[in-house]
């Protein structure tokens, strides 16, 4: 089953460590499962397990067709090869052996084409592969999987070992967007819906699955049109803290013309692709008589979620008579608050007055109230106000 956690973030792990985590803990699981390499274990962090289980891991040198042939040759034997290298080289240029050796032959190989497409980045046209997935799927039998995000990949992979026939799974080295949850299984050959419509479906794999969450996000006259009948949503649990309604798991930003915090009342801007921002209601970029009529569609109602015990950035700006170490009393201040203090930036002014502009994170608006308070007992200070509103 797929969980749906998708709020807009990267996964912290990297494709290239899950990589080289999952394929040394499937050897390991199973005797049978054997990997090849075109030169490039260091590329995936696969070198040093390898290094240490010669018996299970072979480098083939820079001689991908040759690789794929020998991949054959172990699955004829019995063994389950997991072969990887660069998606050019994992497609084009060993196609023939893994079209006949592989798919003709009937024998059983995983195929792993790293960095495909655009994700190559700076190494230029001949490392991106755009047909790569047109030519495995021109393969009777063959199963090719677009890798989402970490979870997936270590999903699929370890089904892939077990499936019958030429599986190509093309997946980046670098960060995705995290889209499932920690532990979920793809159900190879089937969709997955992440996020239900009323006007158009969009289908997406890979790297795209990310861009067609912000799209759905974005098209608020399509995915969130003001007809279109909701329901509330059945917990009051977020990632992100906020609940959309009539949006489940979007991504959602929150503004820093105002920096909202539980407690805040709050309404939310569908973006043109970053997401649904939050603003607070009194912050004047919200202000019904400043909105322009053609946007009107894309201001929604959000309210706030059981977050537990996250964190929210906001920012403060205390004026005062300006002297010496109204600073240290600010850091001393916060710190018997114990608010936790990201940025502190004071400037004199001409008049003999100070400015300084907090940072910080507060649970809530009952703890950054308190924050507040405490600041404006500080001798000289005469405002405490937030940014915005």
């Amino acid at each position: 089953m797929m969980k749906i956690v998708y709020t807009g973030e990267m996964d912290p792990r990297l494709c290239k460590n899950v990589l080289g985590e999952t394929i040394p803990a499937l050897a390991e699981r199973d005797p049978d499962v054997v990997y090849l390499d075109a030169d490039l274990m260091s590329c995936i962090g696969t070198g040093k397990w390898a290094g240490a289980n010669p018996d299970r891991a072979v480098n083939c040198g820079i001689a991908e067709a040759n690789m794929v042939g020998v991949a054959c040759g172990l699955a004829s034997a019995g063994c389950k090869p997991i072969v990887h290298t660069f998606g050019p080289f994992a497609s084009r240029r060993c196609y023939d052996q893994a079209f006949l050796s592989g798919g003709y032959a009937g024998n059983d190989i995983t195929i792993i084409g790293t960095d495909p497409g655009v994700t190559a980045a700076l190494n230029g046209g001949t490392h991106m592969p755009f047909e790569d997935v047109a030519l495995y799927r021109a393969m009777p039998g063959a199963t090719v999987i677009d890798v989402t995000d970490p979870t997936l990949l270590i999903s699929v992979l370890s089904q892939c070992v077990d499936r019958p026939g030429v599986k190509y799974i093309r997946v980046g080295r670098k960060q995705y967007a995290k889209v499932y949850e920690d532990g979920s299984e793809l159900p190879i050959g089937k969709a997955v819906t992440l996020r239900e419509g009323t006007d158009i479906a969009i289908f997406a794999a890979g790297i795209m699955v990310h861009e067609a969450m912000q799209a759905a996000v974005s098209s608020g006259e399509t995915v969130y049109p003001s007809t279109a009948k909701t329901s509330a949503p059945a917990h009051r649990h977020s990632v992100s803290g906020i609940i959309v309604e009539g949006l489940d798991n979007c991504m959602v930003k929150f503004s820093k013309c105002c920096t909202p915090v539980p407690g805040d009342p709050v309404v939310g801007f569908i973006t043109k692709g970053y997401g649904v921002s939050i603003h607070r209601k009194d912050c004047p970029n919200a202000d019904p008589d400043r909105r322009k009529p053609e946007e009107a569609g894309r201001w929604v109602k959000v309210s706030w979620a059981e977050t537990g015990e996250s964190t929210f950035r906001t920012s403060l700006e205390i004026s005062a008579k300006d002297r010496d170490g109204l600073a240290l009393d600010v850091a001393m201040a916060l710190s018997a608050q114990k608010a936790k203090l990201n940025t502190l930036a004071a400037r004199s002014q001409p008049d003999g007055y100070a400015i300084i502009n907090l940072e910080l994170f507060v649970q809530d608006q009952r703890e950054l109230t308190g924050v507040i308070n405490k600041l404006s007992q500080i001798p000289g200070v005469f405002l405490v106000r937030r940014a915005g509103g």
